[in-house]
Order: structure tokens, then sequence, then C-alpha cells
């Protein structure tokens, strides 16, 4: 049980986006299941909390998807760097062991 604890925690520390969401979507619950502040006013705040979420998700899903990018972006260019050093490494190791 410990293990499962530290494991969400560690998670909700690394993607604040998500602990954001989850914070303020069950404070929109609390607030239309207890009525706070009043009960007319209790669903706009939560709609408000809610869209507070939503605009987390969507920061956590751009910053995600920019991650990935430039995780793709650095590959690419290693590939590169592979495909176009590689032979000249390998003409200049050829040429240093036929001078010796």
């Amino acid at each position: 049980m410990a293990s499962l604890a530290r494991r969400i925690t560690g998670r909700l520390t690394q993607e604040i986006q998500l602990t954001l969401t989850s914070s303020v979507v069950l404070l929109g619950l609390f607030a239309i299941y207890t009525d706070i502040p009043t009960r007319t006013t209790s669903t706009t705040l939560a709609g408000a909390l809610f869209g507070a979420g939503a605009a987390f998700v969507g920061g956590w899903v751009a910053e995600r998807n920019r991650s990935i990018a430039d995780r793709r972006s650095e590959l690419r260019r290693q590939e590169t760097a592979r495909r176009y050093f590689a032979p000249e490494l390998a003409r200049i190791v050829g040429e240093s062991s036929v001078g010796s």
C-alpha cells in the first residue's frame, strides 16, 4: 500500500497540471455537494472550477505533445549525425592506420 501511495505521489508531483486538475475538479464536486457558497451559486463556482480543470488538462496535453516532438527531433538529429559522421570517422581511422 505504501508503494502505491509513493507511486501516486511521485506521479502527481511530476505532472503538476494533472494534480491541479484533480484538485479543482474535487473542489467543484465539493461545492456542488455542499452548496457552497449558496445553493444557486455553487453550480456557477463548480462550472468555473471545471473550466479551470479543462484548461489544466489542455496545458498538460500541449506539454506532452511538445515533449514527444522534442524527443523525436533529437533522435532524428542523432541519426543524421551518425549517418554523416560515421563514414568520415572510418575514413580518418583508415588514413591514420595506413600512415603508421
